[in-house]
């Protein structure tokens, strides 16, 4: 759940061999995060949680990155090997 809440959304593979009953695994995780450009009309950002109840535009969210107080980012992660016995 705190990869859901810290990402909202985000691309994962599970890889792993079988080795009769015992299974060995990991997880890689991928997103791109896009402030996007003003023209593309996202869905206004509204419900922030906290004493700071606002709704933000995508425009003025997306013009920190055209303007250099935002940047795109790419978040990658892997977990280590994991065992499991089936």
């Amino acid at each position: 759940m705190d990869w859901y809440y810290g990402l909202n959304h985000f691309q994962y593979r599970v890889v792993g061999e079988k080795h009769g009953d015992q299974v060995s695994y990991h997880v890689d995780v991928q997103k791109r995060y896009d402030w996007g450009i003003p023209s593309e009309h996202r869905r206004t950002q509204s419900a922030f949680g906290g004493p700071f109840k606002m709704e933000l535009e995508q425009a003025d969210l997306a013009h920190l990155n055209s303007t250099g107080l935002a940047r795109d980012f790419d978040v990658k992660g892997s977990s280590g090997q994991m065992r499991t016995t089936l």
